[in-house]
């Protein structure tokens, strides 16, 4: 009995080990009012599989709360997973979003058995969009935005385009193109979900950096 006991608590003790918060962020990274905003948490875990989740997300005025519970399996690599929550639409102000990161086992919503993990918070501001001039939002057009993969990029502006790269938010490049058209498609389907810049060089130089947000 003392040895089923002191396995349990060996194991629960790697298990609250187990999830990592990488990195929190809104989407788009400097919202407005015309904006729909998405909070979105960067996550990783110390055994597979960790798609497997339940989330939740609550706002009460200035204060968002969100978490997301992931049910661990027991192989043993380390898991990646972006979760990503619908805010909408926010009047002008200043926000702080509360995230907290659980894991269990099982199935979901793999209970009993939840260990809280890590938590983190993150403030924002939404201004408001009258008279604010959103660089390469003039120029690009991306639809739809976020994407479950697929999407169409639409260019305006007197220049074609020269160049188009897909950079993670650490400036990783991750696809290139070479296009002269002013409307193409992409697709963004074997990449992780998460936000990643999208970079347009026009033939005379000039540069235009739009945000997409690739979801779940």
């Amino acid at each position: 009995m003392k040895a089923k006991l002191t396995l349990l608590f060996t194991c629960g003790i790697l298990f609250a080990k187990a999830q990592f918060i990488d990195q929190i962020s809104v989407f788009p990274p400097n919202p407005t009012t015309n904006d729909e905003i998405h909070f979105i948490a960067n996550c990783y875990f110390g055994s597979g599989t960790c798609d497997q989740k339940s989330q939740y997300i609550s706002i009460n005025g200035s204060e968002i709360s969100a978490s997301a519970i992931h049910c661990l399996g027991m192989l043993t690599y380390i898991c990646n997973e972006t979760d990503s929550f619908y805010i909408g639409y926010l009047p002008t102000g200043t926000y702080q979003v509360n995230f907290q990161l659980n894991a269990g086992s099982g199935p979901v919503p793999c209970t009993p058995g939840i260990v809280p993990g890590p938590s983190d918070s993150l403030t924002f501001t939404v201004q408001s969009a009258t008279g604010i001039t959103e660089i390469g939002k003039s120029l690009v057009k991306i639809s739809p935005n976020p994407t479950r993969g697929k999407a169409v990029v639409s260019i305006s502006g007197t220049d074609f385009i020269g160049k188009m790269e897909v950079r993670n938010l650490t400036g990783a490049l991750l696809k290139e193109w070479n296009t002269y058209n002013r409307e193409l498609s992409i697709d963004l389907s074997n990449l992780a979900p998460g936000v990643y810049q999208l970079i347009f060089t026009s033939e005379s130089g000039k540069r235009s950096v739009a945000s997409l947000l690739r979801a779940d």
